[in-house]
């Protein structure tokens, strides 16, 4: 049933509430524990939790001094839960689902996104060393040499802005430092995984500090080959790994206040990409395109097994490539920040594209994208009654690429036959914007934020389809269809907020956003265009812009004599004008339209507690609403009232490490995690269907022996030991698959 303005009002300020009783509560129990008995509390009491300095809002800061909602996982907890990429860090995230599907899937407290072409963009803002990657398929990039990671959960329209609509991930690298240092690991496993790691850091003088970073990563495919498969080809199936990536950056220090940072990185991939397997694997009573059954246990080899045509073997090649420079100058009065950045990423793979019991098809993609951007910030100096950032910046992407399909694509997804269809991508788009955000202090203890962005945004393509009619080759008898578009989209984001310190350590804070996706379009062009023979409607060529308005409000810092860190935070969101995609089975096209509106809330507790110096316990808790208010998917169903995909409606993770101290300074360090969701779904737009997939666990254990000094480290790991596997997307019948369980030993040594 849809919700009418006064019940979400209701909703909304129930849920505002039920927080604020909590974080009063969590605030009144921090005047007992942290009032003058902190400032009196030992020093290996009050560090022993460490201090986390994040970047969230353009400037250094405690994550308990920063007003939104955020985790930080540091390059140390990176590798002692042996994650090492994207998908890997779902784990250690509340309310984050990562999964691998045709691309990555990010979807951030039920807000995510299916449209992977170069007509759309994702939800959430993926930047790399403060650099915005647009495109899903460049996502994947490994976690070596990381300072931190930070994800920030909410629309980020003010100091992202560009499709930061439900959030943002943010990798920080390493930098540069003024003292000779080394590292290097390597990893076996099963799967025949290998992976290896290895940086060094030096000083050249002064004037230049010098930092070089690689690391390289393979294992075989999880899949496991069927009977009609072809003998030996096991390893060739599809999600497996095999890559190469190396950073060398370049610190010059013309003075204490200005430097200038200069960064090249590159990657090359030959792995196959996420194969499909059929959904029958997980679910029984599947109509080939029209229904979803229901699902059935398992083992973890049978959901795995699939029956590749052997004349279907797939291949890939990909290869990115960045150079970034950062000039960073101390004005007296504030801090001056140049981020420039160009990149490009490109890719070839043949793979097969499997239609349930209709058959298989062969598809093959060639992609080029080019990435530019600019960035110029303007920051005040810490510590002063106004705090303000303001910046302008630039984006400007163009895509090029062909997408082949052979043989004949089974009906009914086409009428008639093709005995191939390609598909080219000419693609263009552009950014530009204007932000500011400033914090006023009222008092000693109470601080008011306003910030405003205008982002102005342009997409153009010219990408026509060739299809060729009819079960035999014959190029005479091409027919060219015209896909021409443009179009430009503007808005103005605003996010207004307070915060107020309680207690020493320990915050309050509230605040109203919100958030923009830039519109689209889709294949056809206007009537009015020369050598239009694809005539669509203005409403059926461009969908308009998603927007988002959230409410938040929240508690944070630290309790009981500095042994607890905790975080609680409740949201509201309204979200309009929804981008969701659908192929039309009369011309097996996507299309993209502003289909529907939804309410999203919840609530999330997280934090970790170190009761003794040897012991640390992780812990979150995340309650989810995310339901359509309207979706008339299609003139026969309504999916108002039903859940958004990725979206569970509870998740709890829970995490406990024990330090065993060794005479010699040496110490084991034994630790265990899991991640409980519950039950969620995952829809198939185009066939007006929903797979509702049940709840799971994923545990995970590891066991690491530290040398006197951490000097080098050997350590036993094992993830997933449920071996629960579960589809990270479905599309026409086929599953993409989350990891199976992996084990394996690590070793590692610093210098």
């Amino acid at each position: 049933m849809e919700l009418n303005s006064q019940a979400r009002g209701l909703t909304r300020a129930a849920l505002w509430g039920q927080t604020s009783i909590v974080a009063l509560a969590m605030a009144t129990c921090a005047g007992y524990a942290t009032g003058a008995n902190a400032q009196a509390a030992p020093k290996s009491e009050a560090t022993q939790l460490g201090e986390i300095v994040v970047t969230a809002q353009r400037r250094s800061e405690s994550i308990l001094k920063t007003p939104v909602s955020i985790t930080a996982v540091t390059g140390e907890a990176l590798r002692a839960s042996g994650a090492n990429t994207a998908s890997q860090l779902g784990d250690l995230v509340p309310n984050l689902q990562i999964t691998k599907s045709v691309s990555l899937q990010i979807s951030i407290r039920g807000v995510s996104n299916e449209n992977s072409l170069q007509s759309g963009d994702p939800s959430a803002a993926f930047n790399v060393d403060g650099v915005y990657i647009a495109r899903p398929q460049a996502q994947g990039a490994k976690f070596f040499d990381l300072e931190r990671i930070e994800v920030l959960r909410g629309p980020q329209g003010t100091l992202y802005g560009r499709n930061a609509t439900g959030g943002a991930i943010n990798l920080i690298p390493n930098k540069p430092v003024d003292h000779l240092e080394a590292s290097a690991s390597a990893e076996i496993g099963n799967f025949n995984t290998f992976r290896t790691t290895a940086v060094i850091n030096a000083p050249v003088n002064d004037f230049l500090d010098l930092r070089a970073a690689f690391a390289s990563n393979k294992h075989d495919s999880y899949l496991v080959a069927g009977p009609a498969t072809i003998t030996g080809h096991n390893s060739r199936l599809g999600s497996d790994e095999d890559d190469v990536e190396a950073r060398l950056q370049a610190l010059i220090k013309f003075s204490p206040g200005v430097t200038l940072r200069i960064s090249v990185d590159g990657a090359n991939d030959t792995a196959l990409p996420p194969m499909q397997v059929p959904v029958t694997n997980f679910f029984q009573g599947v109509n080939p395109i029209f229904g979803p059954g229901t699902w059935f246990d398992s083992s973890s080899k049978a959901q795995r097994t699939v029956n590749w045509d052997p004349s279907f073997t797939g291949r890939n090649s990909a290869r990115d490539r960045g150079t970034l420079a950062e000039f960073n100058a101390d004005l007296g009065f504030a801090a001056l920040t140049y981020l420039g950045a160009y990149r490009s990423f490109k890719y070839y793979k043949d793979e097969p594209v499997y239609f349930l019991s209709l058959g298989e098809a062969n598809r093959g993609q060639l992609f080029n994208n080019n990435e530019s951007s600019h960035e110029l910030r303007l920051a005040s100096k810490p510590g002063r009654r106004l705090t303000w950032v303001a910046g302008l910046y630039r984006f400007q992407e163009h895509s090029t690429g062909v997408t082949e399909f052979l043989p004949p694509l089974p009906l009914p997804l086409t009428s008639p036959p093709y005995n191939y269809r390609l598909f080219y991508a000419n693609a263009k788009a552009d950014s530009t914007a204007v932000f500011g955000q400033a914090t006023f202090s009222l008092t000693d203890s109470l601080r008011v934020t306003g910030g405003l962005r205008y982002t102005k945004d342009g997409k153009s393509s010219n990408s026509p389809t060739t299809s060729q009619v009819g079960p035999i080759y014959n190029p005479t008898t091409d027919i060219s269809v015209a896909n021409i578009a443009s179009k430009s989209y503007s808005k103005v984001n605003w996010k207004a907020g307070l915060e107020y310190d309680v207690a020493p350590g320990v915050m309050l804070y509230g605040d109203v956003s919100t958030g923009y996706k830039a519109g689209g379009y889709n294949s056809g062009c206007l009537a009015t265009t020369p050598g239009c023979n694809n005539v669509q409607t203005e409403s059926a060529l461009f969908y308009a812009p998603e927007e988002l308005t959230a409410y938040e409000a929240g508690a944070k810092g630290r309790f009981f004599d500095n042994k607890v860190r905790a975080s609680l935070t409740g949201f509201y969101y309204d979200y309009r004008n929804m981008q969701l995609q659908g192929i039309s089975p009369a011309t097996a096209q996507v299309t993209t339209t502003n289909a529907a509106t939804a309410t999203i809330y919840g609530a999330e507790l997280e934090g970790v507690w170190a009761p003794t110096r040897v012991d640390k316990i992780d812990f979150a808790l995340t309650l989810l609403h995310a339901k359509y208010d309207s979706y008339q998917i299609n003139a026969l169903t309504n999916w108002a009232g039903f859940d958004l995909d990725r979206s569970p409606s509870y998740s709890i993770m829970v995490g406990y490490n024990h330090t065993f101290d060794l005479p010699n300074g040496a110490d084991v360090v034994a630790g265990i995690d899991t991640r409980a969701n519950a039950s969620s779904i995952i829809s198939n737009f185009n066939a007006a269907v929903q797979y509702k997939m049940p709840s799971y666990t994923r545990t995970n254990v590891v066991l690491t022996y530290n040398s006197p000094e951490h000097q080098w480290y050997v350590q036993g790991y094992a993830n997933n030991l449920e071996d629960n596997v579960r589809p990270g997307g479905i599309v026409l019948g086929a599953a993409f698959l989350s990891d199976p369980r992996t084990y394996g030993i690590r070793v590692g040594a610093k210098f």
